[in-house]
């Protein structure tokens, strides 16, 4: 309502002047009859009245929209009326969900296209990865030793990199469930012993096999 009186303000003043400059009129002829001058203001503004209300009525649905806040972007498909400055409204919210949602399907399209490519990419990486490690791995020589450590932090930085690429589906991709607390610290330590090895540390495991806790198991995400 607030909405309506502001727009339709202008015209109850302009159209409030006009009526008493048509009295002031009047009045310079030599008119005297206040009765029947007032008499025509009032159906004037009966008029009027009967006009705004008119209009509200026809419109209230589009005031109603435009005045209150837009929670969902499938709310720019309800309709604001048969009037046709409501239905010019409602084409042009329409062509703008429209012109949303396929923006949006193309950045969605793009995203992807880059997390499938990521993936890939990593995928691929490991195998070289992989053939570096076993040459090395029996080798004496300092030199392979400073090669496996230099994979190592390969393929730390990739295992990073497809932990960054779970988080873009990551409700897909992850499950909660009870793992023994003293098996995953045991899969952890034995994933990093040639760094223990390297660095003259002997972690020793003193965890209850009974205890349990709730962790995320991450699945397939070149899906």
């Amino acid at each position: 309502m607030r909405l309506f009186i502001r727009e339709h303000l202008p015209l109850i003043v302009v159209q409030v002047v006009q009526f008493f400059l048509v009295l002031l009129v009047y009045w310079l002829d030599g008119y005297r009859n206040f009765l029947t001058a007032l008499y025509s203001v009032f159906i004037g503004l009966v008029l009027l009245g009967a006009y705004l209300f008119y209009r509200y009525y026809s419109h209230r649905q589009m005031y109603r929209r435009l005045s209150g806040t837009m929670q969902d972007m499938d709310e720019s498909l309800r309709t604001s009326g048969e009037a046709p400055l409501a239905k010019a409204l409602d084409d042009l919210l329409h062509d703008q969900y429209r012109l949303y949602r396929q923006r949006l399907d193309e950045w969605e399209s793009k995203r992807r296209e880059h997390l499938t490519f990521m993936n890939q990419w990593v995928h691929q990486m490991k195998t070289p990865l992989s053939v570096i490690q076993l040459t090395t791995q029996n080798e004496p020589d300092p030199r392979f030793a400073s090669i496996r450590e230099e994979a190592e932090r390969m393929e730390r930085g990739l295992e990073m990199v497809l932990y960054a690429a779970r988080l873009e589906v990551f409700e897909q991709d992850f499950s909660v469930e009870r793992v023994g607390l003293r098996q995953a610290v045991e899969r952890v330590v034995h994933e990093n012993k040639r760094s223990f090895i390297r660095n003259s540390v002997y972690p020793e495991v003193n965890i209850d096999a009974a205890l349990r806790v709730e962790t995320m198991r991450s699945g397939c995400i070149s899906c």
